[in-house]
């Protein structure tokens, strides 16, 4: 910026010196054509080397705004671990402390997209059943979450099935208590189940 105003002080001073140059001139030389020629020609020279300095300062113009707006690039020598440690997902704060039970099973659509996974875990004693942050499910009137006793669920009579609560979510994690005299090893799947149309939305082998 200071070499900006430097150029355009510069110009008004050519031009200062070329007026002033002229009255000496009209003053001191005699009016006839030669002459007058001759002080054409340093005026001309004169608003020449003013144009110059305006093209130089207006060109150097966009070149100072260029350095100005410059990112700064990382040095390539600075650590980088703080960064990629911070990139790392954290463990879900539903699964933090919890103990697998079942290997994890992935939501198989039935009547209704359904999609995600499900996994038996244990937390101080109290074993859950967990949907993780990938499930999905369409949106359904009076929708529940059962263990079954069939893999792929055909009956709803209430000995083939615990109910452990109304669908909290259309998506994401949420977990559901099982009960403490719920024998595991007698139920194959968890299902997504709409009470009132008796339908399966979902349902994941266990």
């Amino acid at each position: 910026m200071a070499v900006l105003l430097c150029l355009l002080m510069f110009q008004r001073y050519l031009l200062y010196i070329g007026s002033q140059t002229m009255k000496a001139l009209q003053q001191s030389v005699p009016q006839f054509a030669p002459q007058s020629t001759s002080r054409r020609s340093v005026l001309q020279q004169l608003r020449k080397l003013g144009l110059a300095a305006a093209i130089a300062a207006f060109a150097y113009q966009p070149a100072m705004q260029a350095s100005s707006q410059q990112i700064i690039q990382p040095s390539p020598t600075v650590p980088m671990i703080d960064t990629l440690v911070a990139a790392v997902p954290e463990q879900s704060a539903l699964m933090a402390g919890s103990k697998q039970l079942a290997q994890g099973a992935s939501f198989i659509s039935a009547d209704h997209e359904t999609s995600g996974q499900a996994q038996v875990v244990e937390e101080n004693g109290q074993r859950y059943l967990t949907l993780d942050a990938s499930f999905r499910s369409d949106s359904g009137p009076d929708l529940f979450i059962l263990l079954h006793k069939e893999a792929n669920p055909d009956s709803y009579s209430p000995e083939n099935y615990v109910n452990l609560g109304r669908l909290q979510s259309f998506e994401g994690e949420q977990r559901y208590a099982i009960p403490a005299d719920v024998d595991l090893g007698d139920f194959r799947s968890a299902v997504i189940w709409c009470q009132d149309f008796d339908v399966t939305f979902g349902y994941a082998v266990l």
